[in-house]
């Protein structure tokens, strides 16, 4: 499939930098369903992919794919790279009909420290996602959010310890802002991950549970850091994907496509 890119566009300017994102669509003039890419990096490091071959797959399952970059920590502590996805979202409810998307089946894919803020947008009141799908996420940020060789990445996106403020990791946290509205999320994550520990997938699950939101979990025996343990888990968790997408997006005679 023949693809098209729209590359360094400028969605807002704060702090005095322009932050940017690129899209990519098939290279048709159909009206596609919109997914959010929002990188990983423990909120410190890292940005947009800039390399079509990582977003070919969705796109020829029939996706608008928008990769954007947002403001890192240290320099710029939660709630910035929060704000800036937020800020990203709603750009895109405005200007996605610009770019053959559409903007009322709005998607969202991140992995990590990228899912963590996924899991925020889709937690907050009157989101513009339809659905997520995260993997290896933080979920309780009050919970050891990384495991001590990463701690100061938490830390340095956080600009406090949980004993300096208790609020503002409460604030942070997916699993205090879920509710029955809260759009359809798949968390994926391994029992093997040394990042993020997998409790985090069993928080949200607790949390979910309580409140009546519709979380569906999937832990990977074996799998590691936003990775599947083997090539037929890896298999199974993109299936899961690809079907949690096409069940929300796609029309039902267009789910089996790719």
């Amino acid at each position: 499939m023949e693809l098209q890119s729209y590359l360094d566009i400028v969605y807002t300017e704060t702090s005095g930098t322009a932050l940017l994102l690129d899209i990519y669509r098939p290279a048709d003039d159909r009206c596609y369903p919109v997914l959010l890419h929002v990188h990983g990096g423990g909120w410190c490091v890292g940005g947009r992919s800039r390399d079509v071959e990582c977003f070919r797959h969705h796109v020829e399952q029939g996706y608008v794919v928008v990769d954007i970059d947002y403001r890192l920590a240290p320099e710029h502590p939660y709630p910035a790279a929060c704000d800036d996805v937020h800020t990203a979202a709603h750009w895109l409810l405005a200007h996605a009909e610009e770019y053959g998307g559409d903007a009322r089946r709005f998607g969202a894919l991140g992995y990590s420290a990228g899912g963590h803020l996924l899991a925020l947008l889709a937690t907050e009141a009157n989101t513009p996602l339809t659905c997520t799908v995260c993997w290896g996420n933080p979920t309780d940020m009050r919970r050891e959010p990384v495991t001590p060789p990463y701690r100061g990445y938490a830390w340095a996106f956080m600009s406090a310890c949980p004993n300096e403020d208790a609020n503002l990791y409460d604030a942070a946290s997916p699993v205090t802002r879920l509710t029955k509205q809260t759009p359809p999320l798949l968390h994926l994550h391994g029992t093997a991950d040394g990042v993020v520990p997998v409790h985090h997938a069993r928080f949200l699950a607790e949390a979910a549970a309580q409140v009546g939101a519709p979380v569906e979990v999937i832990i990977q025996d074996g799998g590691g850091h936003c990775v599947a343990g083997n090539a037929e888990d890896g298999e199974r968790a993109e299936a899961a994907i690809r079907h949690f997408f096409a069940r929300h997006l796609l029309p039902m005679t267009t789910e089996s496509v790719g």
